[in-house]
């Protein structure tokens, strides 16, 4: 406040003061001192004495108005208006009232005056700046802060509110330019500490970020919504032990401070916890019930428990509060989908698209839920939105141009190209005939784990990888945009398979390897229990969580009789899982691509495998094939089915509850135990 105040006394004591400068002096003591009400007992005196002693009433005003007396203060500063209304002073700090009451027009007009009486008023350079940010008036903040600075360069404060704009209008490189200028000037700002942090972290670094925040929490250590920020970072970094304590102070310093018990509700859900997470977003909605971001928290950790309805309950109130909220809709839309109300979740997608019509990733999800309902007409065009979505890989660059299906192919060469995991390159493979029925050279382009085995497809003139040379190519069309080139429907579905083969010399050397381990009247079963992790994708390693299982959950199978197992599970982890189990057996470390497991499966009578390419692969071959099927399953196994009009040769055994295994693999253990009586009374001595 003295600050404040000395920074009015400069202003004040350029005015010519009348005999009450005694009076007024002993009130300037009283206010040194921080004694409001014997300064403003003083500077009553001095008016008394000369009632046109204008540094006197300015600065019995000015304490009026901190001591909470507003309308007085008012009829003050307005007396001291009559006697010089041209006081720059005196417009000030009426614009303070005005904001006190609430009344911000009136508070930007008097700051506005104050400056135009006095252009070298730095006081009102920083309060004008603010008040005009905080109206959404960036422009004309932007512009006075810059007159301002060309007046006060060296103000650190101007440059913090000119950092302020800058990253209010998507100038990060400027703010940052502008908040480091701010600190150079005056390193103990600690709004400018965090500020920068924002911006910082806002650009992807997030160690700058972190240092910055930190700076700013050793100058003003108890600042609770500045610990929150740093849990925030901390939990970008994965360092979530670090974020968890972060968050904790942040409540101890302010128990009421709803955002921080909402990122407490997100660390709850990065750990796994969705029910406490969405005990802390309900804490976070009791204290900040129109909060539309935390509401949105809480309905997402709702549905996370599959509580829909409570989830839906919080949507709405977050589409009242914030109408179009598109990730609220969104949320919505898959909530109702997952109760199977189909309808009106893509209801929800079309209001959705009203007001952001280039949500791309929003569009891909109306595809799935449209396929996954066996709607392919109106499905697989929506699927080339995936280009444009950021959680898909962009499209690659060709000479040639894409085809989607409308130009004649007669005569012409077509590269055939994946860009999605490997069972959705073995599903779409398939295509390759069709393209050739119409005339079309086709080439494949696909990693080197797939190239010997898709040449075994149908209508494949040649197959590369990346780095090959390539043939004059008319064409190029990704493998899932086929699909839709080709008008997919659910009675059109190409299924002629066997579409893949193995190699006939592979498929006798593993028979003879397989021979010794497995008698003629043993049902031999492969088995594949978890998908890629890919840990460095987040969003995909939470899939591969949700449809993998662990090689314990599986042994009620392998206590089944009669039957020989074979693993088709890959890496390190699995042969870690396995270890010392001597039912399995085990020859991964012996296949070199899907050629050789191919061959390998061509032996079995049957394979068993969680939602991975090698029910891709083995539904290509044509081998009998179960599949274990999360609750959430993918779009192209299609809702209510335990069959799939892609693959003849697959039956699905899918969770009734979510994570529900135990319940998967006792049905599965049930037919295998049919299967395997039935393989024992087919080869009875």
């Amino acid at each position: 406040m003295l600050g404040r105040i000395k920074a009015l006394w400069v202003k004040g004591n350029n005015v010519q003061e009348s005999g009450a400068d005694a009076l007024k002096a002993q009130g300037d003591a009283s206010l040194e001192r921080g004694d409001l009400d014997g300064a403003l007992q003083w500077y009553a005196k001095a008016v008394g004495a000369d009632a046109h002693h204008l540094s006197a009433l300015i600065r019995q005003g000015f304490c009026l108005r901190e001591l909470g007396r507003i309308d007085a203060a008012e009829q003050v500063l307005r007396q001291a208006l009559a006697v010089a209304p041209l006081s720059a002073e005196a417009h000030y700090l009426l614009a303070g009232l005005a904001q006190a009451r609430g009344q911000s027009q009136q508070a930007i007009d008097g700051l506005f005056k104050a400056l135009g009486y006095d252009a070298g008023f730095e006081l009102a350079y920083h309060e004008l700046c603010f008040l005009l940010f905080q109206s959404g008036r960036m422009q004309e903040a932007k512009q006075l802060a810059l007159s301002g600075l060309a007046h006060f360069p060296q103000s650190a404060d101007l440059h913090f509110f000119l950092g302020n704009i800058q990253h209010t209008g998507n100038e990060s490189e400027q703010a940052v330019a502008s908040f480091r200028q701010a600190l150079a000037l005056a390193p103990g700002h600690a709004h400018a500490w965090v500020n920068l942090g924002d911006v910082l972290l806002q650009q992807g670094q997030a160690d700058a970020a972190l240092d910055a925040i930190d700076h700013a929490l050793t100058l003003m250590p108890v600042e609770p919504d500045w610990h929150v920020k740093r849990g925030y970072v901390l939990q970008m970094q994965n360092r979530i032990a670090e974020a968890f304590d972060a968050v904790q102070r942040a409540i101890e310093l302010q128990p009421g401070l709803a955002r921080a018990h909402a990122n407490l509700g997100s660390l709850h859900e990065a750990t796994g916890q969705p029910a406490l997470a969405v005990a802390s977003y309900e804490r976070a909605v009791a204290l900040a019930p129109d909060d539309p971001e935390i509401l949105f928290n809480l309905g997402a950790g709702l549905s996370a428990l599959r509580r829909f309805d409570e989830a839906m309950a919080c949507y709405r109130k977050v589409l009242q509060h914030a109408p179009g909220h598109a990730k609220a809709l969104i949320n919505a839309a898959a909530a109702l989908a997952a109760q199977g109300k189909v309808d009106e979740a893509l209801a929800c997608y079309d209001i959705l698209f009203e007001s952001h019509p280039d949500l791309a990733q929003a569009r891909m999800n109306k595809a799935y839920l449209l396929l996954q309902h066996g709607r392919y007409a109106e499905g697989w065009p929506l699927t080339e939105y995936r280009w444009q979505s950021q959680e898909s890989p962009p499209r690659p660059e060709f000479a040639a141009p894409h085809w989607l299906g409308r130009e004649d192919l007669q005569g012409k060469s077509i590269l055939l190209y994946g860009e999605q995991g490997f069972g959705d390159k073995l599903h779409f493979l398939r295509y390759a005939s069709l393209v050739a029925a119409r005339g079309a050279t086709s080439y494949l382009l696909l990693p080197p784990a797939l190239k010997s085995l898709a040449a075994t497809c149908p209508g494949v003139a040649g197959v590369f990888v990346e780095g090959d040379a390539l043939p004059p190519l008319d064409f190029v069309c990704a493998l899932m945009s086929l699909p839709a080139a080709f008008g997919t429907e659910l009675n059109t579905v190409p299924a002629d398979v066997p579409y893949l083969r193995g190699d006939p010399q592979k498929i006798a050397a593993w028979r003879a390897r397989m021979d010794g381990l497995a008698g003629p009247r043993e049902l031999r079963v492969g088995i594949a229990w978890a998908g890629d992790p890919r840990k460095s994708q987040p969003m995909a390693a939470m899939m591969d969580q949700a449809r993998s299982m662990h090689f314990g959950q599986l042994m009620p199978l392998l206590a089944v009789p009669g039957v020989a197992f074979f693993s088709l599970q890959l890496g390190d982890e699995a042969r870690q899982q396995m270890e010392r189990n001597p039912v399995v057996a085990d020859f991964t470390d012996t296949l070199g691509d899907f050629q050789d497991t191919a061959s390998l499966i061509e032996n079995l009578d049957l394979v068993i495998s969680v939602d991975t390419s090698i029910v891709h692969l083995s539904g290509a071959l044509g081998k009998p094939v179960w599949m274990m099927d999360r609750f959430g399953h993918c779009y192209r196994w299609l809702a209510g089915r335990e069959d799939s009009p892609w693959y003849p040769s697959l039956r699905i055994f899918r969770q009734e509850t979510q994570g529900d295994w135990p319940g998967v693999v006792a049905r599965v253990k049930q037919a295998l135990e049919a299967l395997s009586r039935s393989h024992l009374d087919n080869h009875a001595l």
